[in-house]
């Protein structure tokens, strides 16, 4: 799972993803069509990075560290829409016959994005503003901490109190919009206000220093000094018990008073006004294909039963089993992830000719988040290195009773830090593309990896080549649950019956469609390289089929797979 951040709280995701700061370059004016492409979408990018400060810290841009726009307020999404219509108008005027194919592929991505996104806007997303993933009180928290709102200097310090300005009257609004949501029936699921209810109470705390919020303060760099130091210190006291508990308090008391004697006991996307359309979005925004959910729910149903039988046909081998340390203590978990990189990491140049510079860490995943977060998760860093891109394992939720071989190749490498950190270090590419995002491709990719490994050395044992295949029956089901969930009716219980698995049926209600990008995209991926595999016979070069995949960033999967099919043809010619 690759963590994303939700400018306005609602389906446009945007990931926290990384980059080094390029300001905006100057173009010349004229009727160019390709100076007047770049031009438009750096100047959307410019202004979007406005529009969502916390976007632009995680992307490494430090220019808005200090702001917290209220972006679940009804003016701001008005800006949002605004600024989506004007700059698909603009770049639908530009002759695409004129320009060369890469950037008629740039447009095309450009555009792509802007309809996207002006249909998810067409949804009250924001009448759901909070929830225990992806929901402002989690990802300031997390923020808070010191994750990547970087405290290296007393200005930074500084950013970081005059963001928190932004807390309180971000509640309010949210108040102020769920009021609306109970008003028009526009409610969350009773068990994601359950969820997130211990998250928030974790952070009323009556010593500020036992706030995680404190964090940075307990990890100031010795160069800050004397009063300055003093200084900061009683500020971020100051801020912990004026700002920061009473905004989580008033949270904490509005959604246990007023809000979840309301919620509703059924859980999908459906059951709301409007609800089947909104999902249908959700399904096309996250797969980028015409898919139905009916549609989805039969290829996970496909899935779950070729998965099935070549699980059994596994156990029906005589493989000797490699048994399983019993221990998912989360020092052991740690170590046996460092342990697969070392394995992984000699092997990489024998699948791709171009592999990331950017490094990446292995870490627990912070205490406060261990009752609700996946069992792994990725965090991309800076291309700079100033942040290096954090793999977080959560022993809580690790059932598996030693490091996963499929969840370090999905999560670390070759998936989502290779993937991404590949997309990075692409500085040809205009900024919307470095920094860009499509949940079928990222996903997708992440989940193919994991076939990867018995190329990089892994699935050895019976035991390791099941673990491999349950985790891709988990994700089959996944499109089984996610669908049965918002379209057709399923109950929590069915969807818990069917998957084994409170913690990720809770996820699935919560984000609705998110979870089918994986499955759909990896079908993709794995079906293009049959292609090409069928069609160049001794022709085909693995490492030209990655790079061919990864060499131009994140896009929607059509367009992919039309790159796909040039370069075949340029393969046989």
């Amino acid at each position: 799972m690759m963590v994303v951040l939700r400018p306005s709280f609602g389906r446009r995701f945007l990931k926290l993803v990384v980059g080094a700061v390029l300001l905006p370059v100057a173009l010349r004016a004229g009727d160019d069509p390709s100076i007047r492409l770049n031009q438009l979408v750096e100047q959307y990018y410019e202004k979007s990075l406005e529009l969502n400060p916390l976007v632009a810290t995680y992307n490494g841009d430090h220019r808005f560290d200090d702001r917290l726009t209220i972006d679940i307020a009804p003016v701001h999404r008005a800006r949002e829409l605004d600024l989506e219509r004007r700059f698909l108008a603009q770049v639908e005027a530009i002759d695409q016959a004129a320009l060369d194919s890469a950037d008629r592929l740039t447009l095309e991505l450009f555009r792509y994005g802007r309809r996207q996104a002006i249909e998810a806007l067409g949804f009250p997303d924001h009448l759901l503003p909070v929830d225990h993933l992806q929901s402002l009180p989690v990802v300031l928290a997390v923020l808070g901490g010191g994750s990547v709102q970087p405290f290296l200097t007393a200005r930074d310090y500084d950013n970081w109190l005059a963001r928190l300005d932004g807390w309180r009257p971000w509640v309010e609004q949210a108040i102020d919009n769920m009021r609306t949501g109970l008003e028009a029936g526009v409610v969350q699921p009773r068990i994601v206000i359950e969820r997130v209810l211990p998250l928030v109470a974790t952070q009323v705390v009556e010593d500020p220093r036992e706030s995680v919020f404190y964090g940075p303060i307990e990890r100031m760099p010795a160069a800050i000094t004397g009063p300055e130091r003093e200084r900061l210190e009683a500020a971020y006291l100051a801020a912990i018990r004026d700002q920061v508990v009473p905004g989580y308090a008033r949270l904490r008391d509005f959604l246990i008073a007023e809000y979840l004697p309301h919620c509703r006991d059924s859980v999908g996307l459906s059951d709301l006004p409007g609800g089947l359309d909104w999902y249908a979005s959700r399904v096309r925004a996250e797969t980028t294909t015409e898919l139905t959910p009916e549609e989805v729910h039969s290829i996970g149903r496909r899935e779950v039963a070729r998965i099935t039988t070549e699980i059994r046909r596994i156990q029906g081998r005589p493989w000797a089993a490699t048994p399983g340390t019993g221990d998912t203590g989360s020092g052991r978990l740690l170590d046996g992830y460092r342990a697969l990189r070392q394995r992984v990491e000699p092997r990489l140049g024998e699948l791709f000719s171009t592999v990331p510079e950017a490094d990446f860490e292995i870490r627990p995943v912070e205490a406060f988040r261990r009752r609700s977060a996946p069992g792994a998760s990725y965090v991309a860093g800076t291309p700079d290195g100033s942040r290096r891109g954090r793999f977080y394992v959560n022993a809580d939720a690790e059932t598996r009773g030693a490091a996963s071989e499929a969840l370090f190749l999905h999560e670390a490498i070759p998936g989502h830090h290779f993937q991404i950190s590949l997309q990075r270090e692409l500085e040809r590419l205009p900024r919307f593309r470095r920094f860009g995002h499509v949940t079928a491709y990222s996903e997708g990719w992440a989940l193919y990896a994991e076939s990867l490994g018995e190329d990089l050395g892994l699935y050895r044992t019976r035991d390791q080549k099941l673990r491999a295949l349950r985790s891709e029956l988990f994700r089959a089901r996944r499109l089984v649950v996610d669908t049965g969930l918002h379209a057709l009716g399923w109950s929590r219980k069915r969807a818990i019956d069917y998957l084994g698995s409170e913690r990720e049926v809770d996820r699935y209600i919560a984000w609705p469609g998110q979870a089918l990008a994986y499955k759909v995209g990896e079908l993709r991926i794995s079906e293009l390289r049959a292609r090409a595999e069928k069609r160049l016979g001794r022709r085909f070069d693995l490492r030209g089929f990655h790079e061919v995949v990864l060499g131009e960033g994140a896009m929607p999967l059509d367009i992919l797979e039309r790159r796909v099919e040039a370069w075949i043809e340029e393969q046989r010619e």
